[in-house]
């Protein structure tokens, strides 16, 4: 297993989890019970240096307040579970990354933005069966805020 993983997380319901080494990605949909996320780092942590996490900084912008608590809490759950398995973490809003790496708003055109940075990996956010275009566009959005973060390195 390689070393050296940047953690890339859209915390968002259909977002995920994407872990990015030298010559690896791994991406995983994000649970919906977000206390799952910390059995997923501490499996992680036994297998390779985690070295940062980078989490997209949302704000619950148009949800009722129950919506707006409730994801809130999950995003607070993900930062204990990165907190609790001693991983560093930095926020960084959309604006931001998606600037840096030239990714639009639209989600097929962030789908097809990924493919082009990240191409050997591009089966993580091929959409498959039923499935719909925003869980994929979250598993290819997670790859680029990890790929975002390592950069900033």
């Amino acid at each position: 297993m390689a070393d050296g993983i940047t953690i890339g997380i859209d915390p968002g319901q259909k977002g995920a989890i994407a872990f990015l080494g030298n010559d690896f990605l791994h991406v995983d949909q994000m649970p919906e019970d977000k206390g799952a996320v910390l059995s997923c780092l501490i499996a992680w942590t036994k297998r390779a240096v985690i070295e940062h996490a980078w989490i997209e900084d949302v704000t619950p912008f148009g949800m009722g307040r129950t919506s707006a608590f409730t994801f809130g809490r999950g995003i607070g759950m993900i930062e204990m579970a990165l907190m609790s398995c001693g991983i560093p973490l930095s926020r960084v809003t959309a604006a931001r990354w998606k600037r840096s790496l030239g990714c639009p708003k639209d989600k097929g055109e962030a789908i097809c933005r990924a493919s082009e940075l990240l191409p050997t990996y591009a089966e993580w956010w091929t959409i498959t069966g039923r499935e719909s275009k925003d869980k994929a566009a979250g598993r290819a959005e997670a790859a680029m805020i990890a790929l975002y973060g390592t950069r900033q390195r």
